[in-house]
């Protein structure tokens, strides 16, 4: 099955965006191809999280919005995606990010614009399932568990920060590091199952990963035993 991820070399962000994500994620993109082993372990454990310091400069909600923006440089969807050349971010129910979205909508990554709906919460699933990221507010959470099984294996990338949002099926949840930090956990069965690819760079920032399939030679060893 063929992957299209997106690029990150022709990315159009507009300035005030990009210092956000600069401050927060440019570790991350030290760990494009073109960076070397010696970057990476750094600079992950820089990007893992943001800072107190970085929050009040920010507000919490810019920072997730920086993270969501990163997340489509770093997983690849199975084709075929939309033929319009669109890459969708939706904002399911009350929208906590007030205008940080508003300055990436229409930039590109990779060959493709990038396009914001903010979709009511008693939006129809069908709507729901045009999105390739969606992020599930807090406000639809009693909706939440449908709403992932209706998605089913669909390849749209769930994101939320709701309490337990990766253990209730969720793919990518946001999280509180030591009451200063925002970090985020990964549900490899559901991203993989949905046919999406994390790539390793994204994985070694996560706090947390859960149902990992065990290497080959993690199998080995576990067989051994």
């Amino acid at each position: 099955m063929k992957t299209n991820g997106a690029r990150i070399m022709k990315n159009r962000i507009p300035c005030r965006f990009r210092v956000t994500a600069l401050l927060l994620l440019a570790p991350l993109l030290l760990s494009a191809p073109e960076a070397t082993a010696e970057d990476e372990p750094a600079a992950l454990y820089a990007a893992a999280s943001a800072s107190a310091s970085q929050k009040l400069a920010f507000g919490e909600y810019e920072i997730k919005a920086g993270f969501i923006y990163r997340f489509l440089s770093f997983v690849s969807w199975p084709e075929p995606l939309p033929d319009d050349g669109t890459i969708t971010i939706g904002i399911l129910g009350r929208n906590p990010f007030g205008n940080a979205f508003k300055s990436i909508e229409g930039s590109t990554v990779g060959d493709r614009v990038v396009q914001l709906k903010y979709l009511s919460g008693d939006a129809d699933i069908a709507e729901i399932k045009r999105c390739q990221i969606l992020y599930i507010s807090p406000s639809v959470e009693k909706r939440q568990q449908d709403i992932l099984k209706a998605i089913g294996d669909l390849p749209v990338l769930t994101v939320g920060d709701t309490r337990g949002f990766i253990d209730n099926g969720g793919m990518i949840g946001f999280v509180s590091r030591d009451r200063e930090r925002i970090g985020i956990e990964i549900n490899a069965a559901a991203t993989g199952k949905a046919g999406l690819t994390i790539r390793s760079m994204l994985k070694r920032i996560a706090v947390r990963i859960i149902n990992e399939p065990l290497s080959a030679k993690e199998a080995r060893f576990a067989y051994l035993r």
